[in-house]
């Protein structure tokens, strides 16, 4: 299993965090503009069809993963409360008692405050102009004062990456490489999310990174960094032993207006597990005996009805850990 993360910097404020489906999607734009349809067309078809290896996370403060989903010991309120303000804790705290660290990443709410003068943005003259406002969010970093226990220094996050893993370097993957490093070494804008054309939610790439320290091989479970959609053909999950939280949301293509044609009538939405859950693998499944061959059947991703080769992405990242988390 090969590794990468992709090093990035947001040049704007942050109103949604990219989800490891629109980073799936940057990643195809990327190749179509240096690949022919076809090629992307099977490339595509392959990670449908389980037939590789391709997972991808959601965009995460460089050096933090999601806190881990589960249940407070006593169902204690209090520490329950505390535990929902840690969106992000450090890596090397992952498997210890995460109730107690004081080093973490939490997210506060915000306006952004917009006038628009509708005259010019109409082209209707005598429409009078509008103040209106833009929900934002900062993303904190806390790190525990070692003088002082009682406080912390708050810093706003301004550097994320992604993960990405692969089990073979074939010539499209291997260009996928390529188009990262340049695009880093041009410090190119690369990652757009909502509101890009306003901007917010943008990002240049730094750095793509290859990671050597993470063991694949027997690990305790995975920890979901994406949006997952589990393939339940091969019964690859245990899901008795697992901790899981269901996300919903609406699936649309960008061009596609809420409301509007088509997407009114359907109403089309879909159910991921949620970045956080905690997912353990069966240990004894027929013609799945390697780890790679488990990876490569755990996800799925699924067709849509707006184009026989769109697809919603559901392989995301899977990061092993070698002992169950502890909240």
């Amino acid at each position: 299993m090969t590794t990468y993360r992709v090093i990035v910097t947001s040049v704007g404020k942050i109103t949604q965090p990219l989800d490891s489906q629109k980073i799936f999607g940057a990643m195809v734009y990327l190749l179509a503009n240096h690949l022919k349809k076809e090629e992307i067309d099977k490339f595509i078809s392959e990670i449908s069809n389980n037939n590789r290896i391709f997972m991808v996370s959601d965009l995460l403060p460089v050096g933090y993963l999601p806190t881990p989903h589960g249940d407070v010991e006593n169902g204690n309120k209090d520490a329950y409360k505390e535990l929902k303000r840690k969106k992000f804790i450090p890596i090397d705290s992952i498997e210890k008692e995460i109730a107690t660290t004081k080093n973490f990443i939490e997210i506060k709410e915000g306006q952004d405050a917009k006038y628009r003068i509708n005259n010019e943005f109409f082209d209707i003259p005598g429409l009078k102009s509008d103040l209106f406002s833009v929900p934002t969010m900062k993303i904190l970093k806390r790190v525990e004062n070692l003088d002082d226990e009682d406080s912390s220094t708050i810093m706003e996050v301004k550097d994320f990456n992604f993960y990405l893993a692969f089990d073979e370097e074939d010539e499209i993957v291997s260009k996928l490489l390529e188009l990262l490093q340049q695009v880093a070494k041009d410090k190119d804008i690369f990652l757009y999310g909502q509101k890009a054309s306003q901007g917010y939610n943008v990002y240049k790439v730094k750095k793509r990174k290859r990671i050597n320290n993470l063991s694949w091989e027997n690990p305790a479970c995975f920890l979901n960094l994406g949006m997952f959609l589990p393939n339940n053909k091969k019964q690859v999950i245990d899901y008795h032993n697992s901790k899981l939280k269901l996300f919903t949301s609406e699936r649309r293509p960008y061009q596609m207006d809420a409301g509007q044609g088509q997407f009114e009538r359907d109403n089309n939405f879909i159910s991921f597990i949620e970045a956080g859950s905690v997912i353990k693998l069966k240990e004894n499944i027929e013609e799945l005996e390697m780890i790679a061959d488990k990876l490569r059947n755990v996800g799925k991703s699924v067709s849509t009805p707006y184009g026989e080769k769109r697809i919603v992405f559901g392989q995301s990242f899977l990061y092993p850990l070698k002992e169950e988390p502890k909240l």
